[in-house]
């Protein structure tokens, strides 16, 4: 604070180096009022979030009065459970709380009682209601109050610790890791224990201690000393225990075991350096490592050979089989395997390397298969652009994602580092994938980031349940200038209470925020330019559950989806569409969604909607992952496969020519595997053109179509078609280029199917040494695919082919 005036109405007009002032934005400069304010004011909690340690005996919990101090107010406050129970956590509290003229502030103690077992952070509910002398509703009339635990809980790392004779330094290690509360000193005895097969003084030497973890500290380490006896004698064990941990510590796994595993073996024992390998396809071959371990003596041998996966011995790679031979103290060798590149686009394929028949007293230790995959590099629709590298990407999942006119994606969700950069909850990519270190975030959101939205003039909309943006007060919504700053133009942000899931922007620059809270409406409200409540958008009672997603209409009305039964008194099971004053559009009227959430909404140019999620229809027992309804709400019933998909969507994106990209947790679409993101026809089945070999190893959420038609989808996988890709990818989703997808033999002919453009004349040419070239056909295709028949196919011993367009 630097200055002060005050005015000759009594307040006060305050300049500093402030940025907020009551918890409310204020740059720099703000004014109060001084004395008494006339009007009895609004009563609410001080802050949403109270903290105390469960080694207090109180917590206080301030309610503030607002607005107006003449006249006596009231109001009552009470205790709920949340995770926390009242008699084992803290004694329930129920007190009315009276506000004298003048009097603003009022301190409530909540006794804390300690938790006699270790815990996460425990949850009560604050709560005020029945306010009196004419005292109105604040805008925060319920609050948090967590109590930190401040027990650690301290445990063996794993059960089974494996070392070896003749270990580098003869030392193994074994780890303790401390879990829950890190406030304070802790520690813990060690020792190893007597009663297993290892001998004392022989196999090792006993050990003990105490291990001491200062403070944030979560893992210490103690040695035990192990003896190379030069006695072939199997693996032997060591017992080891934790005990006497200090005050506020409690024990977790507190017995294990180290293995000490015999190097004197003489023949040693053989496996794969690695259980899975990975070549290119155009890599011309793929060399794998068998190691020789625990003895060397010697001369032994093992048998290796190819066989098939999903992958085909002739047309993917070439058999291999030989004999394997290691000499005298040799410990590893190689086996190496050609690939054959193909021009089909046919997604990754596998094929698998067996090791058996060991000689010379060798065994073969651990997998006697090796997998190896072979990575398309023919890019068709469905494959990873790979030239779009995140590099390390995000170390948790990515939530949600929004494209740029200039190409740059900004990306949500509840990662707090990218590519190695702390960026907490909230990043921004460049077009190639890279980093976009322009973006100043700062120290970015405090809690997840469920939802990005562009807004016409490119700033960015961003949702969840995050309180701050780079140390500044915005509740769950906020807006982010281009460079990534929070707008502060966009002021008078409402008070969220819960989290936001779904933001539709419009138009006109306002903004449909839906989610799961009650203020300042139910599950949904309109935000104007400003950020301030947009009152001609009246929802009434809202949603009377939670809002998963939502959507815009050029004309302003909304749609959205989720797991509510009802809107404003009238019965919308999980899809409501609310006309552009937010009453509800009783020409739309949804088909029954009797069972099941509906997460993703999204709409197609001749206004049927597309719906995704995990529910039922019509009383139907059937689950549905997706659905299609008309411009009335009613079921398109011409939509196929709808219920085909073995897994929840949770993202859908509409491709220029009317396709559907679907993301979620399916592994399969009508029987054939689609792991977690496909391509469906506009009649809802299957698109066989769009293969995505074995696609992304876990949840995609978001999906995101670009300008060519190209993919990017965003979730919690790591790998895409077996490449690293953590949290986002780039997929190809553009048709325009001719590409084989199947040839297959029919009797005496071969039927060559292709992508192709609508309209376009083809020419399907072969050979069989790849020098002569003969026409077959040409065709007119009459869609995205043909088929051309090559009807002598079976007079050749072998046959190429390649396609181009007449004329070229």
């Amino acid at each position: 604070m630097a200055a002060l005036a005050i005015q000759p109405d009594r307040r006060i007009v305050l300049g500093g180096a402030f940025t907020s002032y009551d918890n409310q934005p204020r740059n720099r400069i703000a004014r109060i009022y001084g004395g008494s304010v006339s009007g009895a004011g609004s009563l609410e909690f001080l802050v949403q979030d109270y903290f105390v340690s469960e080694l207090s005996t109180n917590a206080l919990v301030s309610v503030r009065r607002r607005g107006g101090t003449t006249g006596t107010a009231g109001v009552n406050f009470y205790t709920l459970d949340d995770t926390a129970l009242n008699g084992r956590d803290y004694v329930a509290t129920n007190a009315p709380l009276t506000f004298p003229p003048g009097e603003v502030l009022r301190v409530v103690p909540v006794r804390v009682l300690l938790n006699p077992s270790p815990s996460d952070d425990l949850h009560v509910s604050l709560n005020l209601s029945n306010y009196t002398g004419g005292a109105a509703i604040g805008s925060r009339p319920t609050a948090t109050l967590i109590i930190r635990n401040e027990q650690a809980l301290i445990s063996f790392a794993i059960t089974n610790f494996v070392s070896t004779e003749g270990i580098p330094g003869g030392l193994a290690t074994v780890q303790v890791s401390r879990g829950l509360s890190t406030n304070n000193v802790a520690t813990v005895d060690f020792a190893t224990v007597s009663g297993g097969t290892a001998q004392p003084g022989s196999d090792y030497i006993s050990t003990n201690g105490t291990l001491v973890f200062q403070v944030g500290q979560v893992t210490k380490t103690f040695n035990v000393p192990i003896i190379d006896d030069g006695v072939i004698e199997g693996p032997e064990y060591v017992n080891l225990q934790i005990f006497n941990p200090s005050l506020g510590t409690f024990l977790g796994v507190d017995r294990a075991t180290l293995s000490i595993l015999d190097n004197d073996f003489a023949p040693g024992q053989l496996f794969f350096s690695s259980p899975a390998y990975s070549v290119d396809e155009a890599g011309g071959s793929v060399t794998l490592t068998i190691l020789r371990t625990n003895g060397s003596r010697g001369v032994v041998s093992v048998d290796l050979v190819t066989r098939d996966g999903t992958a085909s011995v002739g047309s993917d790679y070439a058999f291999a089989s030989r004999r394997l031979s290691l000499g005298e103290d040799e410990t590893n060798g190689t086996f190496t395997v050609s690939i054959l590149d193909d021009l089909v686009v046919e997604g990754n394929e596998t094929f698998f390397v067996t090791m058996s028949n060991p000689t010379g007293g060798a065994i073969i230790s651990g997998a006697t298969n090796a997998l190896v995959t072979i990575v398309e590099n023919d890019f068709g629709p469905g494959n990873l652009v790979r030239e779009f590298d995140p590099g390390e990407g995000a170390n948790a999942h990515v939530r949600s994602l929004a494209v740029q006119k200039d190409g740059k994606i900004v990306l949500g969700g509840a990662f707090t580092t990218f590519d190695n950069t702390n960026r907490n909850f909230l990043t921004r990519l460049n077009a190639d994938g890279s980093q976009d270190l322009s973006f100043a975030i700062g120290t970015g959101a405090n809690g997840l980031v469920s939802s990005v939205a562009m807004a016409v003039d490119q700033r960015i909309f961003v949702g969840g349940t995050f309180t701050t943006l780079n140390g500044l007060s915005y509740p769950r919504v906020a807006r982010l200038l281009t460079n990534g700053a929070p707008d502060p133009n966009y002021n008078q942000i409402p008070g969220f209470n819960g989290v936001v899931n779904a933001l539709a922007t419009q138009t006109n620059g306002n903004l449909a925020v839906g989610g799961n809270f009650s203020l300042p409406a139910r599950s949904l409200s309109q935000l104007r330019p400003n950020g301030s409540i947009d009152s001609t958008f009246a929802v009434g009672t809202g949603a009377d559950n939670v809002i998963h997603g939502a959507a815009a209409y050029r004309n302003g009305s909304v749609i959205v989806v989720g797991g509510f039964t009802n809107f404003n008194g009238v019965t919308r099971r999980g899809v409501a569409r609310l006309n552009p004053d937010g009453t509800v559009d009783f020409s739309f009227v949804p088909v029954l969604v009797t069972n099941g959430i509906i997460y993703t909404v999204a709409m197609q140019t001749n206004g049927q909607v597309l719906i995704g999620g995990d529910f039922q229809l019509n009383t139907s027992a059937a689950h549905y992952s997706l659905a299609r309804l008309n411009t009335d709400g009613s079921l398109d019933t011409s939509f196929r496969g709808t219920n085909g998909i073995n897994g929840i969507v949770f993202g859908i994106g509409v491709q220029s020519n009317g396709k559907i990209i679907v993301g979620g947790t399916f592994t399969t679409i009508d029987g054939f595997i689609r792991n977690r993101y496909a391509r469906l026809n506009n009649n809802g089945t299957l698109d066989d053109t769009f293969n995505p070999g074995i696609g992304a190893n876990n949840t995609v959420y978001a999906i995101s179509i670009l300008p060519d038609d190209n993919i990017l989808i965003g979730g919690e996988f790591t790998l895409v078609n077996g490449i690293s890709r953590r949290g986002i990818a780039k997929i190809r989703g553009n048709d325009r280029e001719a590409r084989f997808y199947k040839i297959e033999l029919v009797g005496s002919t071969a039927r060559v199917s292709f992508t192709s453009t609508p309209g376009v004349n083809y020419i399907l040419q072969a050979s069989s040494n790849l020098v002569s070239w003969a026409s077959i056909s040409t065709n007119n295709a009459p869609g995205d695919t043909l088929t051309i028949v090559d009807p002598a196919a079976n007079l050749h011993k072998k046959r190429f082919y390649k396609v181009r367009q007449a004329g070229q």
